[in-house]
């Protein structure tokens, strides 16, 4: 009783006591041991960290220094072509890109908006950024709404059909794409099995004409005569010789609904007969 006490004695006990919980705090932080991981496990994560499955399935610390690099380059590479699609701002880090890929994913983000604009919607659900518009793309934009607002009040003609036409849902993604035809050149010749009478000028189609109508398309190039045009998706549609001039005078890239046998101005209702070759 008197050693608990002494004052040399309950300096002792304090010591002693924080020296023990000084060793149990050391315990306690040790990282777990971890199992070592065979070739074939490795193999595996390898695999998920390149298809880019998550941080749930991709264990960085699992990879050695040159694995590393690929799957880093693998994500740089995804991020860049997300970004210079200008669809999903909020999924495109800028942080990974040089300073000439930001200035034009800028401009394909701009670009993207115009198109949302023009369309009155956007597959994305974003809404239109009228203050990322030019002037005269602001116009162009206030002249298609002013088209939607006629044909919804009964005032317009047999284009408005196709011009208030919901967004078609969402398609899943595809597991592997085939790759985009090249770009069409201004100079592209007609094809010879496009003469003028292979075009028709008027539509024939099922009994709703507007079944197989694709509302969210853009021409993106016209050839130099006017008779050929090429939409974002790729497909090439050749103009009936009629109609040449009219297209000729769009603004591209130029929203339209495409229909069987027509081409559809989204901002003007200004109807193109057209046959799609592919």
């Amino acid at each position: 009783m008197f050693a608990l006490l002494n004052p040399s004695a309950l300096h002792l006990q304090r010591t002693v006591v924080l020296a023990l919980l000084g060793l149990l705090g050391l315990v306690l932080l040790l990282p777990t041991p971890v199992r070592a991981q065979d070739a074939d496990e490795k193999a595996q994560n390898l695999a998920n960290c390149l298809a880019r499955k998550g941080p749930g399935k991709c264990k960085k610390q699992w990879l050695n220094p040159d694995d590393v690099w690929r799957v880093e380059d693998v994500e740089r590479r995804e991020n860049q072509r997300i970004c210079l699609t200008g669809r999903t701002p909020e999924s495109c880090d800028r942080a990974l890109l040089s300073l000439k890929e930001i200035q034009q994913t800028i401009i394909a983000e701009r670009r993207e908006n115009l198109k949302s604009c023009l369309m009155g919607f956007s597959r994305e659900r974003r809404a239109c950024r009228k203050d990322w518009l030019t002037e005269v793309d602001l116009k162009r934009v206030e002249a298609a709404e002013q088209t939607r607002t006629h044909c919804a009040n009964g005032k317009g003609g047999s284009e408005c059909g196709a011009l208030l036409l919901p967004p078609k849902p969402l398609k899943p993604a595809p597991t592997a794409t085939a790759p985009r035809p090249p770009k069409m050149a201004k100079t592209a010749a007609v094809p010879a099995s496009a003469g003028a009478e292979s075009v028709p000028t008027a539509p024939a189609g099922p009994e709703d004409e507007f079944a197989t109508c694709e509302v969210d398309q853009f021409v993106d190039a016209v050839s130099a005569e006017g008779r050929v045009a090429e939409l974002q998706d790729g497909s090439i549609w050749v103009v009936a010789l009629k109609d040449a001039d009219k297209i000729l005078a769009w603004v591209l890239p130029a929203y339209v609904v495409a229909c069987e046998g027509r081409l559809i101005h989204g901002e003007t209702g200004e109807i193109i007969a057209a046959k799609q070759q592919r």
